[in-house]
């Protein structure tokens, strides 16, 4: 009886019982747990039964209806001078026999009573359970919130350690981007002197066809007029016959009139890339461009402008 559903149908009971069972002259329903001592005193001697009056204050959730029932005892076994609640139904099953009520009366009392006393321990004892459980939960929160922000505070520290390492990184990753970039830059520089090496090789060689390119013109060759934009630096380039270089820097050419040469030869290595376009735009797009000096001269070498 003392599993949940079957508690909570006996707490109804005493509920519903004491609207129905517990009226004063008027007709009013009075709830024990609202009487006074004198008051529960006065419905117990006129004939309410001591199972409603303590199960409806044990079935009670407050503390304070429980120590109104030990104050009604009390009260109950000074006003008849008795030391127990089981002396004082035996002296109103005495009284009970005076006033002629059969034994079969006084033991369905008794049994009563019994009952009422049993059931009070039991509720008792429910109580008292329910009141264990209720301090092992409260227990089992506190150590659960302990955990949870022992659990938080690792966590944000490990948040703040990511945090650290990512600006570490990042540290890195700007320092190896800054040495990425002057490698690059020392790549085009390294580009360029290898082209003005591979010049001064083919140079050496030109010098020996210089002559013979000289006899051919004085008979009345046509010469190949170009305009060679970007300095390849390279004497042979600038004695050559035929073709024959006007050179200019890039510089240079943005104020040249471009339109008036037959022949538009680039060094790309030697044109900077924000003047390249412009150079192509303006000059309708007929230039010849030479990503380095080598394929320049191969071209030359090969006569393919004829």
């Amino acid at each position: 009886m003392l599993k949940p559903k079957k508690l909570k149908k006996i707490v109804e009971d005493y509920e519903n019982a004491f609207s129905e069972d517990t009226q004063n002259d008027q007709g009013e329903a009075m709830d024990p747990r609202d009487a006074s001592i004198e008051e529960l005193m006065e419905k117990f001697e006129e004939g309410m039964a001591l199972d409603l009056i303590f199960g409806g204050l044990f079935a009670s959730k407050d503390e304070n209806h429980h120590a109104k029932a030990g104050e009604f005892e009390q009260a109950l076994l000074e006003k008849y001078d008795v030391q127990s609640l089981e002396e004082l139904i035996e002296k109103e099953c005495e009284q009970d026999e005076i006033q002629k009520e059969t034994n079969e009366e006084k033991i369905d009392w008794k049994k009563k009573w019994e009952k009422t006393t049993a059931l009070i321990d039991r509720l008792k004892q429910r109580i008292e359970e329910l009141e264990q459980k209720n301090s092992r939960l409260k227990t089992e929160h506190k150590n659960e919130k302990k955990e949870w922000i022992k659990e938080k505070a690792q966590l944000q520290q490990k948040a703040g350690n990511a945090k650290a390492e990512t600006r570490k990184v990042l540290g890195q990753y700007a320092a190896l981007e800054e040495e990425n970039k002057k490698l690059a830059e020392k790549i085009e520089q390294l580009k360029k002197e290898n082209s003005h090496l591979h010049a001064r090789i083919l140079c050496l060689e030109q010098n020996s066809t210089d002559n013979e390119q000289n006899k051919k013109n004085d008979q009345g060759e046509d010469v190949l007029h170009v305009l060679l934009i970007g300095d390849p630096k390279n004497k042979s380039i600038a004695r050559s016959e035929n073709p024959k270089f006007e050179i200019i820097s890039a510089e240079d050419s943005l104020e040249a009139d471009l339109t008036n040469y037959r022949e538009i030869w680039m060094l790309n290595y030697l044109v900077p890339p924000q003047f390249k376009n412009k150079i192509i735009e303006r000059s309708g797009e007929k230039v010849k461009e030479f990503h380095d000096f080598l394929s320049f001269k191969s071209y030359i070498k090969r006569g393919s402008y004829q």
